[in-house]
Protein backbone atom coordinates (compact mmCIF):
# COMPACT_ATOMS: atom_id res chain seq x y z
CA UNK A 1 0.00 0.00 0.00
CA UNK A 2 2.32 2.65 1.05
CA UNK A 3 4.60 1.78 -1.75
CA UNK A 4 1.71 2.09 -4.30
CA UNK A 5 1.66 5.70 -2.52
CA UNK A 6 5.42 6.50 -2.75
CA UNK A 7 5.02 5.64 -6.96
CA UNK A 8 2.05 7.69 -7.34
CA UNK A 9 3.40 11.24 -5.28
CA UNK A 10 5.80 11.95 -8.02
CA UNK A 11 3.63 11.30 -10.94
CA UNK A 12 1.27 13.98 -8.87
CA UNK A 13 4.07 16.71 -9.01
CA UNK A 14 4.89 16.18 -12.12
CA UNK A 15 1.05 16.95 -13.16
CA UNK A 16 0.70 20.06 -10.83
CA UNK A 17 3.81 21.31 -13.07
CA UNK A 18 2.52 20.63 -16.21
CA UNK A 19 -0.30 22.28 -15.53
CA UNK A 20 1.41 25.30 -14.11
CA UNK A 21 3.24 25.27 -17.42
CA UNK A 22 -0.12 25.57 -18.85
CA UNK A 23 -1.61 28.31 -17.19
CA UNK A 24 1.48 30.43 -17.72
CA UNK A 25 1.55 29.89 -21.66
CA UNK A 26 -2.28 30.81 -21.58
CA UNK A 27 -1.54 33.84 -19.58
CA UNK A 28 1.02 34.72 -22.35
CA UNK A 29 -1.03 34.21 -25.07
CA UNK A 30 -4.29 35.82 -23.48
CA UNK A 31 -1.82 38.83 -22.79
CA UNK A 32 0.02 39.16 -25.97
CA UNK A 33 -3.39 40.30 -28.20
CA UNK A 34 -4.33 43.12 -25.29
CA UNK A 35 -0.55 44.33 -25.34
CA UNK A 36 -0.98 44.80 -29.31
CA UNK A 37 -4.29 46.61 -29.10
CA UNK A 38 -3.07 48.68 -26.44
CA UNK A 39 0.02 49.65 -28.66
CA UNK A 40 -2.18 49.93 -31.70
CA UNK A 41 -3.96 52.89 -29.96
CA UNK A 42 -1.30 54.33 -29.12
CA UNK A 43 0.06 54.44 -32.56
CA UNK A 44 -3.46 56.65 -33.56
Amino acid sequence: MVVSVMKFIPKLEDTTILLFQIVKTAELLENKPKKTLEEMHSLD
